[in-house]
């Protein structure tokens, strides 16, 4: 094998090396990091040799073909660089067509982004990685080839110099925006992917939060030093002249060839250190690999279809037996309703807390994660149990198992949607749907025939929680009204004719006929019309967006006043805040600020006066006015103005939506209030910086001594005493429990709440008996349909249990 050929190899190779380390190959999101490296090592021999073969094919039809092949006729790169291509500009013109339509839909689809979002260009662009990483790889591909697609080897280089010079700018100003604009970074893909071959990357934390942009710092000075040596030639020449051939055997090199000698060695320097940092990210620290992870995470727990990973010594390895159990029983469900098993153990990472699993994974508070591919889910430690979102992420892995699963996984509406379902148990029907009857009935609801698609699902025009729980109810309906197998075909095929015989606009007039059948209740209504409205709660890519150098002129001040309040310097606080509120304050967050200032240190007719200036002034939105109308009737309680606080309790309450709870807490304040004699007592203990502290409670107790009618201090004490986890439930407690369910004339919720709390404190204690005891006194107090399917799941859960036997 010749040299030449050689060469032909060993350039796409270092083009391979290029791509791998800083883009992201498009089969990387279906099957992970070592199998995509060896497509794209594949991909590259074959395209390298392809284009050798195409520039021997051209040269053998050309008439001169007889004659020696003439130096820079086929590129040492593999490139074709023949002058000759111009007498075949058929050809040429058909493999550039082929390979620009490959390259552009993923461009055109990144500027589409940009235009739905109202947003700039790199968040527009950086909408999704697995849509912009490939289209940068196709931008290199175009690049590669760029000696079929031009006359010469001139015109190629500058084309890919040019290629490299665009991306070493849209490198460097990514690195400096990706932390404020988009979650994964354009260049290095590396961002947000521990679901990829068992590999996470951190990028917003100390210290790879700065090595993340080191790193692209350093890619885009690389891929300018690429520009560099494919234009020195020409900036050497046309700066010294033409150069005359010396008869000296030592010809000394021109000033170029010297500079290209050094910026030679500095790029492959520089590509040396990058691929080290590549191939070796956990030992550079830019990433935690699960070997890392166990190392955090080294108590082990294995059931029959998990292996569980805890911290030692933290609250989820004292409750390892109960996750464990949790785990098994939300498996136990999935499997009965898909009629799908797993075939490998599902391994559990449980992080201690939500911090904790930011630092160790990378992903955003309040995300969890699973990966059908690697069978795994990261998940957070609750002190209540890991709840529904557990299974909803158990879920995923059972997707993994469906045929053509990496079809349905890419494709969000119908991959959330049917976790989503299984979650919130929509397959049941009716009454399951209330939230997006509710919805349907205000005007607030988004068409499934829109989030039913790519783009309408993560780029229409509602909120992630909105899209979620659309997608789920459309799946529960298909469930319910056609059954598993053929929501499942669908999930394959992903194609509703073939699956159902009806077009996506024909299901989705059904769903909506299916929805006005489902009554729904007031108080959900007021709550849905808050939670589903698009206005206050826009998708993240309608949100305004960052921009290079944006700065909020009251951002260091406003975090200074917050610190000042937690540190409980409170006249400070309040005269820092009152100064930010004279400096511009159109949504009234700081004189809200300053009023709980006041409001903490004490200063109740000060702060009232603020508040009812602010009340009397139109608020800019319903969230807050929410927030005044609650400062309000809290000062009026803790100032003990109990008339004025009836009423200010009376305002909240007209207001037309339940934000985030608010009724509930209206209506324990009016029971309080009912009993004059203690009712200052009880506030003093509810309204306090701690309302669990021991200071409270004896507040609480003393209240039951004044006044034994007094039933909210029934129900505050057993409250506190299930904030401890390891509290067992004593007579005392029972007691508390009994004389607030029977003596408490109202409070409905407050008594489901309470029967709820104390059946799952008995459930994971192990006293099944008492524990179904609790539950089946639900429906005395909520005989809805939702609730009395929550009672027949624990007796399905206890019986489970108890035919299981201890783990």
């Amino acid at each position: 094998m010749g040299t030449g050929r050689i060469k032909n190899y060993l350039q796409p190779l270092f083009f391979f090396l290029i791509s791998l380390l800083f883009l992201q190959f498009p089969l990387l999101n279906v099957l992970g990091y070592e199998p995509s490296a060896l497509m794209a090592v594949l991909f590259f021999f074959i395209m390298g040799r392809r284009g050798t073969r195409v520039g021997q094919a051209v040269r053998h039809l050309e008439p001169t073909a007889h004659l020696p092949p003439q130096r820079g006729e086929i590129g040492t790169s593999g490139f074709i660089a023949s002058p000759s291509m111009t007498a075949y500009p058929r050809l040429r013109g058909q493999l550039g067509v082929g390979l620009l339509s490959w390259a552009l839909p993923p461009w055109i689809y990144g500027i589409y982004n940009v235009w739905v979002s109202h947003c700039n260009f790199l968040q527009g662009l950086g909408t999704y990685s697995f849509v912009t990483l490939p289209a940068l790889f196709h931008g290199l591909l175009v690049g590669f080839f760029l000696g079929v697609l031009c006359p010469n080897r001139k015109r190629a280089n500058e084309g890919l110099a040019a290629y490299f010079l665009l991306t070493a700018v849209i490198t460097l100003l990514e690195g400096i925006l990706r932390p404020r604009v988009v979650p994964h970074n354009l260049i290095l893909g590396v961002v947000d992917i521990s679901w990829l071959g068992g590999r996470s990357f951190l990028t917003d934390l100390a210290p790879s939060y700065y090595w993340h942009r080191v790193l692209s710092l350093l890619l885009s000075f690389l891929y300018f030093l690429l520009a560099v040596l494919l234009l020195l030639r020409r900036i050497g020449r046309s700066r010294e002249g033409p150069t005359k051939k010396s008869e000296h055997p030592l010809q000394v090199p021109s000033s170029w060839e010297v500079e290209r000698f050094y910026v030679t060695r500095l790029t492959g320097a520089l590509i040396l250190l990058l691929m080290v940092a590549g191939l070796f990210p956990e030992e550079t620290g830019l990433a935690i690999g699960s070997n890392s992870l166990r190392r955090h995470l080294s108590q082990v727990k294995e059931t029959e279809h998990f292996i569980l990973y805890v911290e030692p010594g933290s609250p989820a390895a004292e409750n390892i037996a109960r996750l464990a159990e949790e785990h098994e029983w939300y498996y136990h469900q999935i499997q009965q309703l898909l009629g799908r098993r797993v075939e490998k153990k599902i391994l559990s990472y449980v992080y201690s807390s939500e911090e904790q699993k930011q630092k160790l994974t990378g992903l955003s508070l309040g995300t969890w994660l699973a990966s059908p591919f690697t069978h795994s889910i990261h998940v957070a430690y609750e002190d209540e149990g890991l709840g529904s979102v557990l299974k909803h992420e158990i879920a995923h892995i059972f997707e993994g198992q469906l045929e053509k699963s990496w079809r349905f996984w890419a494709f969000p509406p119908l991959s959330e949607g049917l976790a989503e379902m299984i979650e919130e148990e929509y397959w049941r029907g009716g009454v399951f749907h209330e939230d997006l009857a509710a919805a349907r009935r205000v005007g607030v609801l988004t068409p499934a025939e829109e989030v039913m698609t790519f783009q309408g699902f993560g780029l229409g025009r509602s909120a992630a929680r909105k899209s979620y729980e659309v997608a789920g109810s459309f799946c529960g309906f298909l469930f319910h009204r056609y059954g598993i197998e053929r929501l499942l075909s669908l999930c394959r095929t992903l194609d509703y004719e073939e699956s159902f015989g009806k077009s996506l606009q024909e299901l989705n007039r059904e769903w909506l006929q299916f929805l006005e059948a489902v009554p729904v209740r007031p108080e959900v209504e007021q709550r849905i019309r808050y939670e589903f409205d698009d206005t206050r709660f826009p998708p993240f890519y309608r949100r305004e967006c960052p921009r290079l150098g944006r700065k909020d002129p009251f951002e260091e001040r406003a975090a200074l006043a917050e610190q000042l309040l937690k540190s409980h310097q409170f006249p400070q606080a309040r005269a820092l805040f009152a100064d930010l509120a004279r400096q511009g304050d159109p949504s009234g967050r700081f004189r809200l600020r300053e009023i709980e200032a006041l409001r903490r240190q004490g200063a109740y007719e000060e702060a009232i006066r603020l508040v009812e200036a602010l009340y009397a002034s139109p608020p800019p939105s319903v969230d807050v006015l929410n927030e005044i109308l609650e400062v309000r009737a809290r000062l009026y309680l803790q100032a003990h103005r109990f008339e004025e606080a009836l009423k200010a309790l009376d305002d909240w309450h007209a207001l037309p939506y339940d934000i985030w709870g608010s009724k509930w807490r209206i209506a324990l304040y009016r029971a309080i209030l009912r009993h004059a004699q203690v009712s200052a007592r009880l506030i003093d203990g509810v309204e306090s910086s701690n309302w669990c502290s021991l200071a409270s409670q004896n507040q609480y107790r003393q209240a039951l001594k004044e006044d034994p009618s007094a039933t909210p201090a029934h129900y505050l004490l057993v409250r506190c005493a299930l904030e401890d986890s390891r509290a067992p439930i004593d007579e005392i407690l029972q007691e508390h429990a009994r004389k607030f369910l029977e003596e408490e004339p109202e409070l409905g919720f407050a008594k489901v709440r309470l029967l709820r709390l104390l059946g799952e404190r008995a459930f994971r204690t192990g006293h099944l008996d008492q524990a179904l005891g609790y539950f089946e006194q639900l429906p005395r107090y909520d005989n809805s349909p939702t609730l009395l399917q929550e009672v027949e799941a624990w007796r399905e859960r206890i019986a489970w249990n108890r035919q299981r036997g201890p783990a």
